[in-house]
């Protein structure tokens, strides 16, 4: 018998659809590769402004966003998905290698994110972690996190 994650879809359910936002092809490919192959609808984007088209159109129920991102940078993005109406709700889990610092964690914590994974994150973990926040959705941040899961 095998058991099913938190994140696989039950058959009369529809797949769990992902945007992975990232301006680095080969890890854009190899997490939206693996979250395919676990089940998920996922969509993928290259910059800022693709990616908030695609989730304003059709809002996915997590967004995976890298934060050093050409032109518009992901905190940017961060802040208008959760300003907007439609994506409010959308979980938000940061994945990046960028460490913004004190001030850039500051406006992180001020909009709000689900969870914050510096790279380098394995499909793996990222697929647990999204499991993980649509079962509990209360977006933390460096205060409200347990002091061993705060972002660093």
């Amino acid at each position: 018998m095998t058991s099913r994650s938190a994140t696989d879809p039950q058959p009369s359910q529809p797949r769990l659809a992902i945007l992975v936002v990232d301006d680095d092809r080969d890890t854009r490919e190899m997490y939206a590769d693996y979250l395919r192959w676990r089940g998920c609808d996922v969509r993928e984007a290259a910059d800022t402004k693709s990616a908030l088209a695609q989730a304003f159109a059709s809002p996915p129920a997590a967004v995976v966003m890298d934060l050093a991102m050409p032109e518009a940078g992901g905190l940017d993005a961060v802040q208008r998905l959760r300003r907007d109406p439609r994506t409010a709700h959308v979980a938000v889990i940061i994945c990046t290698a960028y460490l913004p610092g004190d001030r850039g964690m500051r406006a992180l914590d001020a909009v709000g994110y689900d969870a914050y994974l510096t790279k380098p994150v394995l499909p793996q973990e990222l697929l647990g972690e999204i499991g993980r926040i649509l079962h509990k959705r209360e977006p933390i941040t460096r205060s409200t996190a347990p002091p061993d899961s705060r972002p660093r």
